[in-house]
């Protein structure tokens, strides 16, 4: 039991088995008496019972072949006697293999369990192994002699028929290979066995073995093998892994086929909050998660966003969320399928029946949904008071439906996003009752964040959406207007955005011509937004952006607070020429820009080009004047505004696809980081020149003003064509600039970079192919050689050779750049971090002092309402008893006395009922008079679930508490955290190391040295061809893979924590024993200088097993022989990491092949080497301690006051009370409502959020600084060295079963490593008064 649930245990006393269950991979008890290994009628392996245990393989088989004699019903029945009175026989097995054998002279038959024990039975249990005893099976002859060798000593020797003997010694292999953790398939069996690890319930909640079980009912071929392409391979193992670090299931690259199988392991499964499938051609497939939406209560998100979603797959989702009372589902994103009214409607009956309030996000946009579903999706969130987020956009809400959406707002005060855009909504009927009908102290919209209008028409309803949202409202969207408004109502909406300073108005459209003109002429009149969004597809052209940016720059002098951000992305198309004053002086320059901005206004540039004697292709002299007004205007704006923080001139090019007619500012964006950026007075933080065609003249224009800005913190720059040039003069810059931190990499640069340089080493090996050929050719018959023509062909194949190389050097240069590049910025980012870690310290106090308060007024507020229920209670009960006592005497009064009743309530002995009370009487009642009694029966059920509700209440007060309590000790760990950073000094921070991933690949056709023979001994020929078919090969190959962007990653060994790691192919290598920094690394090297570990695996690569079977598992072998060391073990995955300890002490472990007395050296981690002897009794895998001097730590960030908390922590969720109460209309009342959620409704989206939170937030650190909040089950891989492995451990909120009539709950956790603590709470069943004592409660 314990941690090895998944493997069959009995116990001597009970005989009783542990067994998985098919239906969703929990543990259940069987008695032994009930299971069988064959077939009541037949001799066909069974189990008779609906669970099995062990590796959970199907074989596919259902009997063994004849051995020496048929194995008969009878033997069948006498070889299951001798093995249930066997002490190591486990019931649940499932048989593998049975026949008439001979074992040392005697008949016997031989079985073999699913489990991988191998029994001889002759009357009885004569001997038995375990398969990872075996060393060899091997078969001595043809007539069915298998003799099996015992690694401790000792053989077997049977003799049976030769297919019983041959398929004996296939299925013992099987059962080793499984046991050993290696995951190996056989080729010969009609259904493959598949590879599963011992379910680990902490981590996955046998979400493997019930997806394993259900794949196999459904005869899934492979059901491992889940991927949907061939980008990779994983397998369902490794999935579930990773999945299990966050609680979230992301199925979105699985087969379709095996949605099913993964719906039903999930169906009951309360480890994952989150499903997301994205995507992915489902289509009708999508109902298949029908069991998981019915059964499963603890899932909080559902993520289904294009998936090919149909309206019938739709509807049956919505059924199944409706067959579903305990559904915790709070936020559903089901965008871009097509539902139409059908599936919405569907939809609806299934969101209309989840409990009040606990709907959050809802969103829907782009499903071709009509009026009709709209107003039936709008009446169902009816009762969903606390909706934060609601997207209908790109659907069609019509008349009805805005008169709906009217009805709704009021309901819903919470709601922070709407997203309404492009959805023919009649903007007068939804906002205007609004208006009319609301509360100027509390508006409707008054937490609105968020507002989405686009694409409808602008009318006046849109300023009363407006005018009802409070300060909070961040983003307003108006782009895409179906006509142009007037200047009346741009003036007030102008009003209205500048009362808000944290607004970001939109108003892109793609018709500026008639837009601008009027927005200019309600600028003057009105007051300047903080921020303005235009994206207009390039149609703005540069007249457009001189005005409006003229405009913008004279208001912001004139108001305060002035311009902050201005977004004028694809405003203006790619310039045909453009005009360099990079050769100039400032001065000169500066006048050069401003003579060419004043002509191009006046209308004739022919003077001033002229004047400064520039020379402009015919034609595009206006148009490049132009573009240098426009950067001009943008020049005045960013050195003039104190104000103006953000500017975005995003284009529309791309690297990767580049056309020459995208929106794009071009080249001449240079004089804007000349004179605009390269100024200390300009305030810029947030600059996006992304997709521009800047080239790598632009990028290193905006690294020259990099060497001079120390205000620009976040930059875009990716798609600007840029080269190795840029990159190399934008790490070089980053080298004295530490306040750019948000920089991401331009990753298609690079990637378009890189592709240029494979096409020319693709066409270098062409042409060298064509050279050897040419020179080849000059060799004629009778020794005549051509020497022009062999010149002509070294020539050619030197310069085809000087082409390789310097696409090779390209590419390395690209690489390092891009890498050095990534690495400045990270180093940026941990200064920023250390600089301000001081004020985030201060206001992690503030939240915590504020979560601490919130957390005490709960309790008050939970000790007030239960001491308001106490008398109602009381009396409700009292008033119980005296209704049946009453009903007594009218019983006796009609001529049928109750005898029974006056025993009872004299047995009972109290003044009121409970439900012990109501049970012990239900018992004494007597049959003939349970009619009599039935109306008074109902009325107590009805009255205890009454009371369960308001316990229920309270409870879910109290979980706010606990909720608010764990966010005080998450924000006390982070005041901590920024404490340490803060004592940091920022100057002495450096870049991490960054991999540039670049492979040192052979060249192809060179050959080694000798290898065609020496001197005039050299076989040429063989040697041209060889080297011919190597450039042929390489020809038609793709080129290295470092020729191909993939990204870089941490070479500190930080991973991403959620990335995909793929299966490599197992290479048999020599291995060879060698032990560094501690620990055991198994390594050798092949002749391409890739080292591999003594799995076959690449040394680093993540392994998706673990190294070695559980502990104390029935896969764990037994110890050896005393005074026989044990032999060499099958190595099939390295030794998985063990942490080291810090000062003297050092943990070893043992690697294979190193045996009790060996010598084997230490690598200590400050440096040298140390000698030491393996102490006896250690094996291969054991652990053994040593000694060492104390080495002198590497100067790093000291270590917090308090000791920090593990990194993985485990929070069970307290256990829903299934209550069976029923009212007279045969509703069941629960309060798992209450328990699970607090907060109105949605605890459990409150902290699914804090999860997401505490994930992105910790992701980054040194394990040692993560901690988490005590929500859900956090598993953080890196802690235990393996992303796939680990033992979770549960630390602080443990178990919390409250019990409401008679007993008592308790609440325990142990954080691992720290110690225990515990936590009682007691609530006696007379409700006479209440004992809370917490103060051990989440102490570790």
């Amino acid at each position: 039991e314990g941690p090895n649930m998944g493997n069959c245990c009995s116990s001597d006393a009970e005989r009783t088995a542990l067994l998985l269950s098919l239906e969703d991979g929990s543990v259940v008890r069987a008695a032994l008496s009930k299971l069988s290994l064959f077939d009541g009628e037949s001799t066909d392996f069974k189990v008779a019972f609906q669970a099995k245990a062990g590796p959970l393989c199907e074989f596919g088989v259902n009997r063994s072949p004849d051995g020496l004699k048929p194995l008969t019903l009878a033997d069948a029945k006498a070889t299951e006697r001798a093995l249930r009175r066997h002490e190591l026989f486990h019931g649940g097995v499932q048989c593998l293999f049975a026949a008439w054998c001979t074992l040392g002279g005697a008949k016997a038959v031989v079985v073999l369990t699913s489990l991988g024990r191998l029994f001889a039975v002759a009357g009885k249990v004569t001997t038995t192994c375990h398969a990872t005893q075996l060393s060899s099976a091997k078969l001595v002859s043809a007539e069915g002699e298998l003799r099996l060798t015992l690694a401790g000593g000792g053989q077997w020797d049977l003799a049976s028929s030769p297919a019983a003997a041959a398929q004996l010694q296939q299925m013992l292999w099987v059962c080793h290979s499984l046991a050993e953790g290696h995951l190996a398939l056989a080729h010969n069996m009609s259904r493959l066995p598949m590879h599963l690890l011992p379910p680990q319930s902490e981590t996955d909640g046998n979400l493997h073995a019930a997806y394993t079980m259900h794949a196999n009912a459904v005869g899934v071929a492979e059901p491992e093998q889940v991927l949907a392409n061939a980008d990779g391979v994983s397998t369902a193992l490794q999935s579930i892994r990773e999945w299990s670090a966050t609680t979230e299931v992301d199925a979105s690259k699985w087969k379709p086929a095996l949605l099913g199988p993964l719906a039903h392991g999930l169906a009951r499964n309360e480890r994952f909050v989150a499903f997301t499938l994205k995507d992915a051609p489902v289509g009708a497939a999508l109902a298949d998660l029908t069991p998981m939406l019915a059964s499963n209560r603890r899932l909080v998100a559902l993520t289904l966003s294009n998936v090919g979603g149909t309206p019938s797959s739709v509807s049956a989702l919505g059924a199944a969320i409706a067959s579903n009372p305990l559904s915790l589902l709070s936020a559903i994103d089901l965008s871009r399928n097509e539902l139409g009214d059908a599936g919405a409607i569907g939809l609806a009956a299934g969101l209309g029946s989840l409990r009040a309030g606990l709907l959050a996000e809802v969103h829907l946009g782009g499903c071709g949904i009509g009026e009709p579903g709209v107003c039936a999706l709008l009446n169902a969130l009816h009762s969903q008071e606390n909706l934060l987020q609601l997207s209908l956009g790109s659907n069609c809400v019509g008349g009805s439906g805005s008169a709906h959406l009217a009805a709704l707002l009021p309901k819903t005060p919470k709601i922070e996003t709407l997203g309404l855009g492009h959805t023919m909504l009649d903007a007068d009927a939804a906002f205007a009752p609004l208006a009319e009908a609301s509360d100027p102290k509390r508006p409707p919209l008054g937490a609105l964040c968020s507002l989405d209008l686009s694409g409808l028409a602008w009318a006046p309803g849109l300023l009363h959406a407006v005018a009802q949202c409070g300060p909070k409202l961040t983003s307003l969207s108006l782009a895409d207007a179906t006509h142009t408004p007037d200047g009346r109502f741009l003036r007030q909406l102008l009003c209205a955005a500048a009362a808000r300073p944290g607004l970001d108005l939109d108003l892109s459209t793609s018709a500026p011509a008639a837009l601008v003109p009027v927005l200019l002429s309600a600028m003057e009149g009105a007051a300047l937004p903080p921020s303005l969004a235009l994206r207009t597809g390039g149609a703005l052209g540069d007249a457009s952006v001189v005005a409006l940016v003229e405009a913008l720059t004279h208001l912001s002098r004139a108001q305060q607070p002035g311009l902050r951000l201005l977004d004028l992305s694809q405003c203006v198309s790619q310039p045909a020429a453009a005009i360099s004053a990079s050769a100039l002086p400032d001065d000169t320059a500066l006048g050069m820009i401003h003579d060419l901005a004043a002509a191009a206004k006046n209308g004739d540039v022919a003077p001033a080009l002229a004047r400064w004697r520039l020379s402009v292709p015919q034609g595009s002299e206006f148009s490049a004047a132009q573009r240098i007004a426009s950067v001009l205007a943008l020049i005045e704006l960013v050195r003039t505004q104190p104000s103006f923080t953000t500017l975005r001139l995003a284009g529309s090019f791309s690297s990767l696809t580049p056309l020459s007619d995208a929106p794009a500012f071009g080249v001449q964006l240079c004089e804007l980081f000349r004179f605009g950026l390269a100024n200390k007075e300009a305030a810029l933080t947030e600059l996006d020149v992304s997709a521009n065609r800047m080239g790598d003249a632009g990028i290193t224009a905006l690294a020259s003003a990099l060497r001079v800005n120390r205000t620009l913190a976040v930059l875009s720059i990716d798609n600007n064509a840029a080269g190795v040039d840029g990159l190399k003069a934008l790490h070089l810059a980053l080298k004295g600039n530490k306040k750019v931190v948000a920089l991401p990499l331009p990753e298609d640069d690079v990637a378009a970079a890189l592709r240029e340089q494979a096409s020319a080493y693709k066409a270098s090996l062409v042409r060298e192919l064509d050279a050897r050929g040419v020179v080849k050719s000059a060799y004629m018959r009778g020794g005549y050689v051509n020497h022009r023509r062999k010149d002509q062909g070294l020539e050619a194949l030197k310069q085809a050779k000087q082409q390789q190389a310097r696409a090779r050097i390209n590419k390395d240069k690209l690489r390092t750049a891009a890498a050095s590049v990534a690495a400045s910025v990270a180093r940026n980012q941990e200064v920023a971090q250390v600089k301000r870690a001081g004020k985030d310290a201060r206001a992690e106090s503030r939240l915590a002092a504020q979560a601490a308060a919130a957390a005490k007024k709960a309790r008050e507020k939970a000790n007030k309402l239960r001491g308001q229920q106490k008398q109602t209670i009381w009396l409700a009960r009292h008033k119980l008893l005296d209704a049946w006592t009453r009903h007594a005497k009218a019983l006796a009064a009609q001529g049928s006395p109750q005898p029974w009743y006056a025993d009872w309530h004299q047995s009972w002995g109290k003044p009121y009922m409970s439900p012990q009370g109501l049970a012990s009487a239900l018992r004494a009642m007597p049959l003939e008079q349970k009619e009599s009694w039935s109306s008074l029966k109902e009325q107590a059920e009805d009255t205890f679930a009454a009371e369960e509700g308001l316990d229920a209440q309270v409870e879910a007060i109290l979980n706010e508490e606990r909720q608010h309590r764990a966010q005080a000790e998450w924000h006390d760990a982070e005041v901590q955290y920024y404490g340490m950073l803060s004592t940091r000094d920022p100057a002495s921070v450096s870049a991490p190391p960054v991999q540039p991933g670049i492979l040192q690949s052979a060249v192809p056709g060179k050959e080694r040295p000798g290898q065609f023979g020496m001197g005039f001994r050299t076989d040429w020929a063989r040697r041209y061809q060889w080297i011919t078919s190597q450039l042929k090969s390489a020809i038609h190959t793709d080129p290295p893979a470092d020729y191909k962007w993939q990204g870089l990653a941490r070479a500190a060994g930080e991973k991403e924590v959620h990335a995909m790691v793929t299966y490599p192919q197992a290479k048999a290598v020599e291995a060879q024993a060698s032990v560094a920094m501690g620990l055991p690394v198994l390594q050798g090297a092949d002749a391409g200088g890739a080292t591999y570990g003594a799995d076959g695996l690449p040394v680093g690569t993540a392994l998706p097993y673990p190294a070695k079977p559980v502990k104390d598992s029935v896969y764990a072998a037994p110890p050896p022989p005393a005074g026989k060391p044990e032999p060499p073990r099958p190595v099939f995955a390295p030794q998985t990491a063990v942490p080291v300890p810090p000062a003297q002490t050092m943990l070893i472990v043992v690697p294979p092949g190193v045996t009790a007395g060996q010598q084997m050296q230490v690598q200590l981690p400050g440096g040298g080497r140390v000698q030491c002897a393996v102490p006896a009794g250690a094996v291969p895998g054991s652990q053994i301690q040593l000694r060492v001097p104390a080495a002198n730590p590497a100067p790093g960030p000291p270590p917090p006051d308090v000791p920090t908390k593990a990194a993985t922590e485990l929070y069970k969720p307290p256990q829903h009370k299934q209550y069976t109460y029923t009212n007279r209309k045969g509703t069941y009342y629960s309060d798992s409502d209450h328990l699970q959620s607090g907060f109105g409704g949605q605890g459990d989206y409150r902290a699914y959020q804090t999860f997401r939170r505490d994930q992105q937030v910790m992701g980054s650190r040194p394990y040692q600084y993560r901690h988490y909040s005590h929500t859900y089950y956090y598993y953080d891989p890196l802690f235990f060295g393996s992303p796939y492995y680990g033992f979770g451990h549960p630390y602080g909120w443990g178990l919390y079963g409250p019990a409401y009539y008679g007993g008592y709950g308790y609440g325990c956790g142990y954080g691992y490593g720290y110690g225990y603590g515990y936590g009682y709470h007691g609530h006696n069943n007379d409700h006479q008064n209440t004992q809370d004592n917490a103060d051990g409660q989440g102490e570790g």
